[in-house]
């Protein structure tokens, strides 16, 4: 009886300075934490200048992992010479497109908020191509160190893989920090498809023991470092995920060679048990109900599917037939996720702060289980007339009477049913019929008071237009596109082995001196 054939395929790649994995995972490292501190940030404070903290610290990261790249390309082209080492490696010239794209992102997505206005979802097109640019970058320099012939290869290679994990889970950054912008439906089923994208790329590399969850808990620990530093420095925080429990399931499922039918089982199951759990049970973790847990794990199953097929393996026990439009198909799917972020209001909760400054407003806000009351007084108030008060959470608007109190003070009572971090927001219109707003995240549930100094900003929100509309999603193609290459990275054939007979692919056909399927 033929052996099964393994549920994901290893390939190597020729060896990577260990000093160059090193400053990698530094660097990687460094720009994970500005992206956290980032959100928290805007979370906190709202927009600012573009030389906050935060930002320095995010870009610094960026550009020592660019640097990274760019050595290492200039090391592989000293003996054959540039243009050649770039043609002839395709995983370097994987590296170098990412490279491209992460420097090209973000004139890109300043060009985008200056044509079409300032939005603050994670992913609105410009933003999705800087995540996915850094998923490329970071599964590159990950598979770079399949060959590091050292002491420290195989932690370094984990360490890295940790950061390709890292960054599969940014696009899930505004769940785990409590603030959701889209239906909690989408959560796990994106969580799922991360862990499959990754254990695709971390059962191609070398053997060895409890691959996944060496990874998991890599992750694991640099995101514990980000939330305690966070808290430290007096900012709002994400959450520590349960990823290590999927990824020994993972293990598991792969070491037993069981096929794609139940890695496609399995998977979404535990996602749900592990952080259906996990969630109520840490502050800041994101409520969701049984009914929409029911929902989510519906979603899921499809979409560790389509993980899976994206990720280049065979699906044959699922489907019968492989299909000639699977990499096309593999970017629409992708591109499936990005189109919400096309559609979604702009700057709705988390970072709204937009436009002109016209003044300064404090508020005080009063909490008490659901109930939210707010006073705003405002420094200057000349012509201003009272709109209405609104809280915002993951696609919910709520609004109520704003009414005028003393002299330039304002009050009004809401109820945000559900519990978690909302935005509350305070609007106004002048005499010359311009919006106005100030805003302030709200934690309900239980009681507490806060104060906070805020601006009032004119509200500049644009329109939709089919040239915003095709700009989009000309982004989000290209994304999507980025991201099937990203984990679909795999060894270069400079490494000498030859090529794949014709009619199968790298998946189907087993390396020499391996043994398969996994075994611990």
């Amino acid at each position: 009886m033929a052996r099964r054939p393994p549920l994901f395929s290893r390939e190597g790649h020729p060896s990577f300075s260990p000093l160059l994995a090193s400053l990698a995972v530094s660097a990687g490292a460094v720009a994970l934490f500005g992206t956290y501190w980032d959100d928290a940030w805007h979370t906190d404070r709202g927009r600012d200048s573009f030389a906050i903290a935060p930002h320095l610290t995010l870009y610094g990261g960026v550009l020592a992992l660019v640097l990274v790249v760019v050595v290492w390309w200039w090391k592989a082209g000293s003996r054959v010479g540039r243009a050649r080492a770039a043609s002839s490696d395709p995983l370097l010239r994987r590296a170098l497109l990412a490279l491209v794209a992460v420097v090209v992102s973000a004139p890109l997505d300043d060009l985008w908020h200056r044509l079409y206005g300032r939005d603050a979802v994670l992913w609105s097109p410009p933003h999705l191509l800087a995540t996915a640019a850094l998923i490329l970058l970071a599964t590159s320099l990950y598979s770079a160190t399949w060959r590091i012939e050292s002491v420290g290869g195989p932690w370094l290679n984990s360490l890295l893989g940790a950061l390709v994990l890292s960054a599969l889970l940014v696009p899930v950054m505004e769940y785990e920090a409590d603030v959701p912008q889209f239906s909690l439906v989408f959560y796990l089923p994106i969580v799922c498809a991360a862990v499959t994208f990754c254990a695709a790329l971390v059962f191609r590399s070398p053997p060895q023991p409890w691959p996944m969850a060496k990874v998991a808990i890599g992750a694991s620990v640099m995101r514990a470092i980000v939330v305690v530093t966070l808290a430290a420095l007096g900012f709002s925080t994400p959450i520590v995920s349960p990823v290590l429990l999927v990824a020994i399931a993972v293990d598991v499922v792969i070491r037993r060679g069981a096929s794609p039918v139940w890695f496609v089982v399995v998977v979404p199951a535990v996602v749900h048990i592990a952080y259906g759990l996990w969630l109520p049970a840490i502050p800041n973790g994101v409520s969701i109900e049984p009914s929409t847990l029911l929902v989510s794990l519906g979603l899921s199953v499809p979409a560790t599917a389509a993980a899976l097929a994206i990720s280049g393996q065979d699906l044959t026990p699922l489907t019968r037939s492989r299909s000639r439009l699977a990499l096309p198909g593999s970017v629409v799917a992708v591109a499936a996720v990005g189109t919400l972020g096309l559609w979604s209001e702009p700057a709705q909760a988390h970072d709204p702060g937009q436009g002109p400054e016209r003044g300064l407003a404090s508020l005080s806000v009063v909490i008490d289980g659901p109930s939210v009351e707010m006073a705003v007084r405002l420094h200057e108030c000349g012509g201003l007339e009272p709109v209405d008060l609104r809280v915002t959470r993951a696609g919910t608007t709520r609004s109520a009477p704003l009414r005028a109190q003393d002299r330039c003070t304002y009050q009004g009572t809401i109820d945000a049913p559900d519990p978690g971090r909302w935005f509350g927001y305070a609007s106004f219109r002048s005499a010359s019929g311009r919006d106005l707003e100030t805003w302030v995240p709200i934690q309900n549930g239980g009681s507490s008071r806060q104060r906070h100094d805020r601006v009032l900003y004119e509200v500049t929100q644009r329109e939709a237009s089919l040239a915003r509309s095709a700009t989009g999603a000309g982004l989000v193609a290209l994304s999507a596109a980025l991201i099937v290459v990203a984990v679909r990275t795999r060894a270069s054939r400079s490494s000498g082995r030859a090529a794949s007979p014709p009619g199968t692919s790298d998946v189907d056909q087993p390396e020499e001196g391996t043994v398969r399927p996994f075994r611990l």
